[in-house]
């Protein structure tokens, strides 16, 4: 009989707690006005934006969010969401061909404005919701949330899916924030890469703290659940604490793969200009460093292997994001000019920071570098940086006459005297030496900023060299003038099957990787995280991701772990194809165990070696290539 009661009990209890929450998707919306609890202290408005986007439409993430907002507000904190919705999202009362803004009660949403579908990618459309919200309920404290999905700085945030993917960039941003005349205590974002400089810097005058992730943000995004119980029952804290929270509860949130990529910071606007100010005289000084052929040599290979963030390979994409103390310590260490040491603006300006194992050295906050050297998107980033300075080094390190709006012009400078005259006499030559050694030699050495090795296996069914690697660990030699790389005779394996590898990040004892697969008919990334002891990897499974989506200008939020069942079919680039071709390999259908990840040495076989050089401005070279005879996995050089 107690068994019974027992049971009778919980489901009593889960009738309740649904009841209440409104956690149900049917249940959800609610038409009356409930009743509150009195106020706790001061008033707050929380102003949340949420695009209809492929969160939703891939991950009903959604869903979730709005199922986690019912609560019992005190009359003091009121909560509006206004919603771009999708049909997609399955939620009675959610319009895909309206505008909605709703009121969060503790028995679910209650609709207070609803008008015709517009385009959430739109300054206006936000600039009218928060009009709209603040005049209707003035308070002491505000907060201004935008949720979806976000390519970054120059993609922007919130892309609506319903208008060909359009968002919300900084500047438009400001535009709404502006057009308020009201400034907020805090703006966050729910969405990844937008702890920047270049975006606090716009926002400045229009909050007094910004909440944003430094690197991708999960797909499990901010628990709002916690927000709203910390300012209900503690109202007369500032934004700052509310910060905090948001980010210890993102991070509580997140899985435990997902946590050690996550970096979230709480920045106080008020320092950012300083910031700015010091980044802007440390750009200058770079700038000047361009002038000298050695400095711009060793600043532009330190900054390619400084930290970043997002997207970092040829499979993934780039986002051209670098962790801002990084940037300033690949510069010094390259030219050892103190310039503005930004350490101590840094700490003033990121007041808070979570951060997973892998952004330990992180500071929370980025700044933009064109590593992907891509011509349009660095004309849209000028037009964003508002540092002097930075846009002279940007101008001076590419050498591109379709650059807009120079400040300064590459062709000037010493520096491109010296390329161009030693590029119109320059040859590469890979070869082994006597001793067995593989060395390059570069007849002007000093315009060459990084030099790696690739390596080619020979697939007999296709008669086509496969790409398995790019290997950065060379050595210049001043005597010799050769660059020297020591044969390596491992390649990785992805269930005893040779994969293609290539490197996303190096931190410290620590390497993430990327294995380009097709997964679900879709091309993706496999990324790995290799921790390295006594010379040794051993692989752990971060997780499937899709990357950076060019069309869309997305960075993708979710990272897969695969199970039984699933297949896999690992991609090759191969040697001499087109540039974005590739060739498919052997499907893997995963069975009990996954995948098992490791280093092996090199099947028996033919191989290929060849150099590539980086040159000052990003250029890159491919060598002579050089045949390879793999037996009981020791490499031979053919000559």
């Amino acid at each position: 009989m107690k068994k019974k009661i027992r049971i009778f009990g919980v489901l009593l209890c889960v009738m309740l707690f649904t009841a209440v929450c409104g956690c149900s998707k049917d249940s959800l919306i609610v038409e009356k006005e409930v009743r509150r609890r009195e106020s706790t202290g001061d008033s707050w408005t929380v102003m949340l934006y949420m695009s209809a986007s492929s969160l939703d439409e891939n991950y009903t993430r959604a869903a979730d969010v709005l199922n986690s907002l019912s609560y019992d507000l005190p009359k003091n904190i009121n909560v509006v969401v206004e919603i771009n919705g999708d049909e997609k999202w399955g939620i009675d009362g959610i319009k895909s061909d309206k505008i909605q803004d709703f009121a969060v009660q503790k028995n679910g949403l209650r609709e207070i404005y609803e008008t015709g579908v517009k385009n959430m990618g739109d300054a206006k459309t936000y600039a009218d919701f928060l009009n709209r919200t603040i005049e209707k309920y003035p308070a002491d404290k505000y907060i201004s949330i935008i949720w979806g999905e976000s390519g970054g700085p120059l993609s922007g945030v919130a892309h609506d899916a319903s208008n060909e993917y359009n968002s919300l960039t900084p500047s438009e941003i400001a535009s709404g924030l502006a057009s308020t005349e009201t400034k907020l205590d805090l703006i966050g974002f729910d969405t990844g890469m937008m702890a920047n400089l270049d975006v606090a810097t716009t926002l400045v005058p229009y909050a007094d703290y910004m909440v944003a992730a430094e690197d991708i943000m999960p797909e499990s995004g901010w628990d709002y659940r916690k927000l709203l119980e910390y300012i209900s029952e503690n109202p007369n804290v500032g934004a700052a604490q509310a910060g905090q929270i948001i980010c210890d509860s993102a991070y509580e949130n997140a899985s435990d793969q997902m946590q050690e990529l996550m970096i979230m910071s709480v920045i106080d606007l008020s320092d950012i200009t300083s910031l700015a100010q010091d980044f802007d005289t440390l750009a200058h000084g770079l700038a000047a460093d361009c002038e000298d052929i050695d400095k711009l040599r060793s600043m532009t290979a330190r900054i390619n292997l400084a930290h970043f963030v997002g997207a970092n390979s040829p499979w993934e994409g780039y986002s051209d994001l670098v962790d801002l103390k990084s940037f300033q310590n690949a510069g010094y260490s390259a030219v050892r000019s103190n310039y503005a040491r930004i350490e101590k603006t840094i700490s003033r300006a990121v007041i808070y920071k979570i951060a997973g194992e892998l952004h330990d050295d992180s500071c929370g906050i980025s700044v933009y570098y064109p590593k992907a050297r891509d011509t349009q998107e660095i004309n849209e980033y000028k037009k964003l940086c508002t540092s002097s300075g930075y846009k002279e080094f940007i101008d001076k390190i590419m050498a591109d006459d379709a650059i807009e709006n120079r400040t300064a012009d590459y062709k000037a400078t010493p520096s491109y005297e010296i390329y161009q005259s030693a590029m119109a006499n320059n040859t590469m030559t890979a070869e082994p030496d006597l001793s067995g050694k593989y060395l390059l030699s570069v007849d002007n050495p000093d315009v060459i900023a990084m030099t790696g090795v690739n390596l080619y296996k020979y697939d007999e069914e296709t008669g086509m060299y496969l790409f398995l690697r790019h290997d950065n660990d060379t050595y210049y030699s001043n005597i010799a003038n050769t660059y020297e790389y020591k044969l390596n005779n491992k390649v990785t394996e992805l269930n005893k099957i040779p994969v293609s590898v290539y490197k996303v990040n190096d931190y410290g004892q620590s390497e993430m990787y990327s294995i380009p697969i097709i997964y679900k008919d879709k091309l993706s990334s496999l990324r790995v995280l290799a921790k390295v002891e006594d010379l040794k990897r051993s692989y752990s499974i971060v997780g499937i991701w899709e990357g950076y989506n060019s069309k869309t200008g997305i960075l993708d939020s979710s990272m897969e772990i695969p199970s039984a069942g699933d297949s896999i079919i690992p991609v090759y680039e191969t040697y001499g194809g087109e540039k974005g071709s590739y060739l498919q390999g052997k499907k893997l259908t995963l069975v009990f165990g996954g995948l098992n990840i490791k280093d092996k040495s090199l099947e028996d076989g033919e191989y290929l070696l060849s150099y590539t050089a980086e040159d000052v401005y990003g250029n890159k070279t491919e060598s002579n290539t050089t045949n390879v005879t793999a037996i009981k996995g020791k490499m031979q050089i053919t000559k």
